[in-house]
């Protein structure tokens, strides 16, 4: 830490793993009380009694109800870190890396890197015949609320898990230890989801690695909201996998036919074998084009510095 920094610009918490961890913490238990406060509200509102609500993620009749809480948590999430970054950290919002001018190739990067995984996937368990397609239709309503449901839960996961909490602790270790300690945590945060696997943790957790890829060497959130939101939405509403096992109303109506190890069962594509060998590629392809980008970008500035 530069000593000569002005106290008042200084961190309250001066190391960073301890800003990540007590910052997760209190995001953790915030969120859960405003979740909360959110599902009684959203059982006054719509009429639904707070046993329904248990269930809302796979009745297509409740999923704008869904929507409705993920929105009330993404606000909560916003705030949240907006006061962990004013009271503790001593720095800007923005800082977390919101920066959108010159990075709109990045997102799509992001976008069809989680295209490109999710269909390649489909299309392999499809050929090996272990995958049938029983009906293909359109619910424009279910999509087009799918579709902002995951818009909002990739903003608010990627600000806390990459935003706050890797940009903390690669304060205080190397980049990849906190890429890795960051993935273990974003893996534990999915340990209540339904239809869990030991194989579904370990991709969850390179998904981890893989949403953290960029952002470790440029610091900018819009590459890995991309591939985080084109993952989950490609994944369910459209190819009709389970995310993160929650069932969802798709597009194509699917059956897996394989074992539960090959074709990730009901928790979802992500819970399979194929998905961990493209997340473990894709981390890898990712990792080096970034440090490549970043690189060239370093020799462009010395270029533009020089008479």
């Amino acid at each position: 830490m530069n000593t000569s920094e002005p106290s008042q610009n200084r961190p309250r918490i001066r190391r960073g793993w301890l800003r990540a961890l007590l910052g997760l913490l209190v995001w953790f238990i915030l969120n859960l009380i405003v979740s909360i406060a959110g599902a009684i509200g959203a059982s006054l509102i719509f009429g639904f009694s707070l046993q329904e609500l248990t269930g809302l993620a796979s009745n297509p009749d409740m999923i704008h109800v869904l929507l409705f809480l993920q929105l009330i948590s993404m606000l909560a999430t916003l705030v949240i870190v907006w006061g962990l970054c004013k009271l503790i950290d001593r720095r800007s919002f923005r800082s977390l890396g919101w920066e959108a001018k010159g990075h709109q190739k990045e997102m799509a990067i992001g976008f069809f890197i989680g295209l490109i995984l999710i269909l390649a996937g489909f299309i392999i368990l499809f050929a090996a015949g272990l995958l049938t397609i029983d009906s293909v239709r359109f619910p424009v309503k279910s999509i087009l609320i799918t579709f902002m449901l995951f818009i909002v839960v990739a903003v608010s996961e990627e600000l806390i898990m990459r935003g706050y909490v890797l940009n903390n602790l690669m304060v205080s270790m190397n980049k990849y230890i906190a890429l890795v300690v960051s993935s273990l945590l974003f893996m534990v945060l999915h340990l209540r989801n339904p239809n869990v696997t030991v194989l579904g943790m370990t991709n969850v957790f390179l998904a981890g690695l893989l949403l953290g890829a960029f952002y470790i060497h440029h610091k900018n959130l819009w590459l890995p909201i991309f591939l985080h939101f084109s993952w989950n939405f490609f994944q369910g509403p459209v190819l009709g996998f389970e995310v993160s096992g929650v069932a969802l109303e798709s597009i194509i109506a699917q059956t897996i036919n394989g074992p539960n190890w090959l074709t990730g069962g009901e928790f979802g594509y992500e819970g399979s074998l194929l998905a961990n060998i493209s997340l473990l590629l894709a981390f890898v392809g990712l990792d080096v084009w970034s440090r490549m980008k970043k690189t060239n970008r370093s020799t462009d500035d010395s270029d533009a510095t020089k008479p």
